[in-house]
């Protein structure tokens, strides 16, 4: 279900990755496409763990309903976590562990950007050193992964699909990082209603 839109990313890395002038043009399509895969990722997962079931075609219906409050809160949490890393790095970091729940309250509870980023603030506290292992492996994971890319596969014509299958496949495996994200998110919703 994500594939295309991956598939669909990586070439315009590929395309805008050609030009200097046209290089910061990829950070706002990958802003504009992340929030229809990821919305509809997270309503799989949601409807999953629900013992539902939807057609894929209707997880990204639902998404691209979802995308305009999803492109807000992903607008905000990069400036947020830029304006984090330009103060040293760790408020950046901080930043971002903070609010690594927000896009689950925005899209499993209806939840404005603003209300999603005040309830991750909130309902993060108890996870935070978790977590931060967590962003600390996945950012080291993603790290590799890119710079491995970026070494053995060159964005000439030549190797145009290779890049694209390689972006593609390791956004994908990012995607599992996504999953277990989830997954601490509903072990920290079970617990707040037990409590």
């Amino acid at each position: 279900m994500c594939l295309p839109f991956l598939l669909l990313d990586a070439f315009l890395e590929l395309l805008f990755s050609r030009s200097q002038n046209f290089q910061s043009l990829y950070w706002v399509s990958y802003v504009a496409i992340y929030p229809m895969y990821t919305a509809a990722l997270i309503l799989l997962m949601a409807k999953s763990a629900n013992k539902d079931q939807s057609s894929n075609m209707d997880l990204i219906a639902a998404s691209l309903k979802l995308w305009w409050p999803f492109y807000l809160l992903t607008v905000i949490q990069l400036t947020l976590g830029v304006i984090g890393f330009f103060l040293f790095i760790i408020p950046g970091i901080l930043v971002l562990v903070r609010l690594s729940f927000a896009e689950f309250y925005l899209i499993l509870n209806g939840l404005t950007p603003w209300e999603a980023i005040r309830q991750s603030v909130e309902s993060t506290k108890r996870y935070f050193w978790y977590l931060l292992v967590f962003f600390i492996v996945t950012a080291f994971c993603d790290g590799i992964s890119d710079y491995l890319i970026g070494r053995t596969i060159q964005t000439g014509d030549e190797f145009s699909i290779l890049f694209i299958a390689a972006s593609a496949a390791v956004s994908l495996l990012m995607l599992f990082f996504d999953v277990v994200l989830f997954r601490i998110f509903m072990m920290a919703a079970v617990e707040e209603s037990a409590a």
